[in-house]
């Protein structure tokens, strides 16, 4: 068992955004990383997915998956054998103050589409 602190929750990774993250700090090593993420009060939030570390060892940050979304992947696997999420593929940014003068728009917002 090891002991951290929930530093965000609602994060996306850039390799992985089908799912929002829980990111904490808990001190993990690589090899033991899929392992269940409780509460204090002992009920389980989540499922520990990635580390992410400069280091390959316990100093980084761990994400895990949230439990509902676990859940209802394995509902899925059952009912069906797969999962399936909609996902449409593109890449975007946001719409800076000189894209805004270049696009003649009055103001910045939105975003821009720059792959499909």
């Amino acid at each position: 068992m090891t002991v951290g602190i929930v530093s965000a929750k609602g994060r996306s990774l850039a390799q992985e955004n089908y799912v929002s993250f829980i990111q904490t700090d808990v001190a993990i090593n690589p090899g033991n990383s899929e392992g269940v993420l409780f509460n204090m009060k002992g009920e389980v939030v989540g499922i520990n997915s990635q580390i992410y570390s400069c280091t390959d060892g316990y100093m980084g940050q761990l994400f895990a998956i949230l439990i509902d979304v676990a859940t209802a992947i394995s509902n899925q696997l059952k009912a069906t054998g797969k999962v399936s999420r909609g996902r449409i593929d593109v890449m975007i940014q946001e719409v800076t103050k000189e894209l805004t003068q270049s696009f003649g728009l009055v103001e910045p917002g939105g975003a821009l589409v720059t792959l499909v």
